[in-house]
């Protein structure tokens, strides 16, 4: 059961993202650990286009902001045995709540319709994320090696803000709060996770009803039917991935 489970969790980044083993550098890092397990980054939405006429590549960028703090919370209660103190939920949750009273532009149809920065200059303003970086790997992975980039944003001030609370943040609280913020686009779609947060949840984020109607397994200890839990939810997420996002890795 022990190799199972860590078998898939590692697959999904799971164990490994939340407890921060293994993940001890920066927040970019993270970033592109999580893209390529996961093949969405957390907060940032783009779109990718090739300039035929020159050798960059541009990039159209913004933040979407969609933290919910209630199904956060309850996610993370859910998964609660992965965390180590309340204190590191606390930070998680403080930054859900900092980044949800962040104001963010819609993006509109005109894919040009902002204020165009080089290499150099997001660079410059927007080091915790390291973007550059970021979006060489995410193109070189996917087409033809980009020879330098510009970035069209609509609000740089945004960003640096969100960057700002980023480079605060200890990189494996930031770990567990960019896992949680893409496992929060699971809830929903995949069922298992739908019925652990439609009830109430116990202090070992297991919903009471489900453990007492299920009476295959009467005789396992609660905390080994966790495990079990667990390992059915990170199955069910690989599928989700496998089935909607194509994803196949």
């Amino acid at each position: 059961m022990k190799s199972f489970m860590y078998g898939l969790s590692e697959k999904l980044g799971g164990v490994s993202i939340i407890t921060g083993n293994k993940y001890s550098s920066d927040h970019a890092a993270t970033l592109r650990t999580l893209i390529s397990v996961t093949g969405e980054l957390p907060w940032l939405q783009y779109y990718i286009l090739d300039d035929p006429k020159s050798n960059h590549t541009i990039i159209r960028l913004r933040l979407k902001m969609n933290c919910n703090e209630y199904i956060l919370l309850h996610t993370i209660t859910t998964i609660g045995l992965m965390f180590g103190s309340p204190d590191r939920v606390d930070k998680i949750l403080n930054f859900c709540r900092q980044t949800s009273q962040m104001q963010v532009l819609p993006m509109d149809d005109t894919f040009f319709n902002g204020k165009i920065y080089r290499e150099s200059d997001i660079t410059q303003h927007l080091p915790g994320l390291d973007l550059v970086s970021l979006f060489k790997y995410i193109v070189n992975t996917s087409s033809k090696p980009a020879s330098s980039f510009l970035f069209i944003i609509d609000d740089m001030s945004v960003f640096k803000r969100f960057d700002h609370l980023v480079l605060e943040t200890d990189t494996t609280d930031f770990i567990n709060i960019a896992f949680l913020q893409l496992l929060q686009e699971f809830y929903g779609m995949i069922p298992t996770i739908g019925m652990y947060l439609a009830d109430s949840i116990s202090n070992l984020g297991i919903a009471r009803n489900y453990i007492q109607s299920n009476s295959n397994l009467p005789s396992i200890p609660i905390k080994k039917k966790t495990c079990l839990d667990l390992a059915y939810l990170a199955s069910d997420v690989l599928g989700w991935l496998y089935s909607k996002k194509y994803f196949d890795k």
